[in-house]
């Protein structure tokens, strides 16, 4: 705001308002100051609509700028000494507003706002300020306290926050409350520095490193998805069944898993007993990925089976939350540790599923310096590099499904992992949808999707649940794989196709009202993988990615699940009576015939 503007605003304040404001400017400046010594930024409002939290980024200057000129040609009705006038109803209520005209009132309050908004030096860009909006609204019989801000404004019905989060509130007049801001900063305040603390503490891996797979390369290498989300009852995480559990309840008929995992091999300090029975009345148990131990029998299957590594997931909402960012840092190491005990590569995999836009810049990134500077994972002898750089995935990109986060904010990302001088200089790989090159289903639809995609080293497009059958993932391989491989090439980039060996979600649709039918895809003893993953090879893959090692969720797991699981109220499915380490076994073969070990033929070998 100019000077006359805030000389135009002065007409229409009182001295208690002037004294409010000059109050609350003081405590922001207070707050302002503390974060900028530690180097903190304030980079957003958070604010409450009807019991909903609305993001705001931005209150336009060219708005300021028409109010003010509304206002002054409507001087006449905003009179000073109607503004002027307070009704006292108590000593604790001496600042309530009094009733007034609702134009004087209105636009009074609405000057308000834009002073504190402005005198915040918050960014506001997605509100559109309209006084005329607030003026010919129905005029409320008791007004807003002085403790809160009344700005009209106008949302854009496009916005999927809001939508997602108050699809019923009528968006038409939001309440600032200063006080209700000054505890949330204050809560923001404390969660960063709960998450500063968190990266502060990253170690460097430290312990013995045996050799084993030849982690300068991802070429002819086999490797998979760990999710390692699980937790159980008594771990020591402090979060009960988690990825197990539906809701908060974790019960026969309350479970979201369709394998269960074999637990024979487990030492009793790694079972965790569940209230699920097996036929013979037996208690079913599972095992929590909280456990070191059991992170290192999953790596010590790895060796037995030569699967060559994992790409360890890295959620980015649980960079947010500093409980689950701790855990998620704690499996971290025990995945260091296992690894470089059993010869094994790793690398980490951002999964961006659930961010929200400005996220990728305000805990992603700070992230990636932490395990630099800190955990130091580019040390880590286990570590999988490729071309001489360190291999880092960044999964979710392009994908058309209303994601919160844009297709430029990846951009900005791929640039600084690959370009900062002290943070770049990596292999980036990125997990795209099936159909990113001809940009339809799955994929958004963007002019800059291909120039964006070319920036990165390697291209992994998700393909589980786009096709059924051997005979569809053949056509699949034919038809597009071919194709992507020939389109990255002429790029100089890398493939990196997806293959799984079957897909049931039938417990975890349930628990959302959904009905899908167990073993969705059927896993047919191994055939459907083995096709995918030889057709792959045949259309020129020289690397391949398995989804998942530990996935029972949505039954795509390729370590040791049981053909004995509970029974009652929930149903599983099986291995089809196939030993428990088939699918381990089996990636193994793969990675032979990736290497020219076994000849490659359309038929899955026999064991």
């Amino acid at each position: 705001m100019n000077d006359s503007e805030k000389e135009l605003a002065k007409v229409y304040l009182t001295r208690e308002e002037k004294d409010y404001i000059q109050e609350k400017l003081e405590l922001i400046e207070k707050i302002e100051g503390q974060l900028k010594a530690k180097n903190i930024s304030i980079t957003e409002a958070e604010i409450c609509l009807s019991e909903a939290m609305l993001k705001i980024e931005g209150l336009m200057t060219e708005a300021a700028r028409r109010q003010s000129e509304e206002l002054t040609s409507s001087k006449k009705t905003l009179s000073v000494n109607r503004t002027r006038k307070l009704k006292s109803k108590s000593k604790a209520n001496k600042r309530r507003i009094m009733r007034t005209k609702q134009k004087s009132s209105s636009g009074k309050l609405v000057l308000f706002g834009l002073i504190l908004a402005f005198s915040l030096g918050l960014s506001f860009s997605k509100l559109r300020l309209k006084a005329n909006e607030l003026n010919n609204s129905t005029a409320q019989e008791d007004k807003p306290q002085l403790s809160s801000v009344l700005v009209s404004e106008i949302v854009d019905p496009r916005d999927s926050f809001l939508k997602s989060r108050a699809p019923k509130v009528a968006a038409s007049r939001i309440i600032i409350d200063l006080k209700s801001l000054n505890k949330l900063e204050k809560k923001n305040f404390n969660k960063q520095k709960e998450l500063d603390d968190i990266r502060a503490n990253l170690k460097p891996y430290t312990g013995p490193h045996f050799s084993g797979v030849d982690c300068n390369t991802l070429d002819k290498k086999v490797m998979a998805g760990y999710q390692a989300w699980f937790t159980a009852k008594g771990d020591g995480s402090g979060d009960d069944w988690f990825h197990y559990r539906a809701g908060n309840d974790m019960k026969p008929g309350k479970i979201t898993i369709d394998l269960w995992p074999d637990m024979s091999e487990m030492d009793d300090d790694e079972k965790y007993a569940t209230p699920f029975k097996h036929s013979d009345g037996s208690t079913a148990y599972l095992f929590s990925s909280y456990n070191p131990k059991t992170v290192d029998r999953h790596f010590g299957w790895m060796k037995e089976h030569d699967l060559d590594g994992v790409f360890l997931q890295r959620f980015g909402v649980n960079l947010k939350n500093s409980k689950m960012y701790d855990r998620r840092n704690q499996i971290m190491s025990f995945v260091q540790a296992a690894a470089n005990k059993h010869g094994r590569a790793w690398a980490t995999m951002y999964d961006l599923s659930g961010l929200r836009k400005g996220d990728i810049q305000k805990y992603l990134i700070p992230d990636w310096k932490a395990l630099i500077d800190n955990a130091k994972i580019d040390h880590d002898k286990s570590y999988m590099y490729h071309k001489g750089k360190p291999v880092i995935a960044i999964w979710g990109v392009g994908f058309d499904d209303e994601r919160d986060y844009s297709l430029e904010e990846c951009e900005e990302l791929i640039d600084f992992l690959k370009n900062d001088p002290r943070y770049g200089g990596n292999t980036i790989m990125l997990g795209i949808p099936s159909f990113w090159r001809d940009q339809h289903r799955d994929a958004e639809k963007h002019d800059r999707l291909h120039e964006v995609l070319s920036k990165a080293d390697i291209l992994s497009p998700w393909t589980p649940g786009r096709y059924r059958t051997p005979k569809e993932a053949k056509e699949h391989a034919e038809q597009y794989v071919a194709k992507d491989i020939a389109w990255t090439e002429a790029k100089g980039l890398d493939f990196m196709p997806v293959a799984f060996p079957g897909f049931s979600w039938q417990n975890l649709m349930r628990q959302k009202g959904k009905h899908a039918p167990l073993n969705h895809i059927p896993r047919l003893k191994g055939q459907f993988l083995w096709s995918q993953a030889y057709h792959y090879k045949k259309a020129g893959a020289k690397m391949l990615y398995l989804a998942m090692f530990d996935e029972v969720d949505e039954g795509t797991a390729l370590f040791k699940c049981t053909n004995n699981p509970p029974v009652g109220a929930s149903k599983f499915s099986d291995y089809e009576g196939l030993p428990s380490d088939h699918y381990l076994w089996l990636s193994g073969q793969i990675k032979r015939m990736y290497k020219g070990e076994l000849k490659a033929k359309p038929q899955m070998v026999t064991r």
